[in-house]
């Protein structure tokens, strides 16, 4: 994927840093040196020291083994900072429920379009439309990549934001409701963190 500068890095044999993870033919020690033959399985490739916003793919011929191995999600610091702001929202939101439910209600709106955003980062998507998340969220949501219910708690939100934030009256919520809005948007977080990891 592409570098920070825009170009691809290609690196070949010893250029490259790359871990395994394998099944020893033998007992091995702690430090002692692998050799091919003491290698009965990889299981699992990866190259370490990849920007954490590019992806990549890995191919290694080690004596007859080959294995191929990618992660092509960008972005992926990018999105893990989003997600932690969005749970600093969320902890405030949920502070300050019982003193402040439009308030944390409004944050609560602000956490879920963050943990949105944090996956549109994933597929090189990014908006700073509410309207544009929220269509790009249902169409997700209609993919089964997250469940429905989390797109229409997004538009519900929406809908009671302007009332919430700028209302002079407090936004009429049944009792418990508020924390389960809470509880929902923190499963939007621990999905979009999933994916980010």
């Amino acid at each position: 994927m592409p570098a920070e500068d825009g170009d691809l890095k290609v690196l070949l044999n010893r250029d490259a840093e790359i871990v395994a993870m394998t099944i020893a033919s033998r007992d091995l020690k702690a430090g002692e040196q692998v050799y091919l033959n003491d290698i009965q399985h990889i299981q699992e490739i990866h190259p370490i020291n990849i920007d954490p916003n590019s992806g990549w793919i890995c191919y290694v011929h080690i004596g007859a083994h080959e294995l191929v191995t990618f992660d092509l999600r960008p972005n992926k610091a990018k999105a893990s900072a989003l997600l932690q702001k969005a749970r600093e929202y969320l902890e405030t939101a949920r502070t300050i429920a019982k003193t402040f439910p439009d308030v944390s209600l409004d944050h609560a709106h602000s956490t879920a379009e963050l943990s949105v955003q944090a996956q549109m980062l994933l597929l090189r998507n990014q908006t700073n439309n509410h309207r544009v998340r929220r269509k790009w969220f249902a169409g997700w949501t209609d993919l089964e990549n997250s469940p429905r219910h989390h797109s229409d708690l997004l538009f519900d939100l929406a809908n009671q934001r302007t009332a919430a934030r700028y209302g002079t009256e407090k936004v009429a919520l049944k009792p418990g409701r508020l924390a389960e809005i809470l509880n929902t948007v923190q499963e939007m977080i621990d999905i979009a963190t999933d994916r980010t990891t």
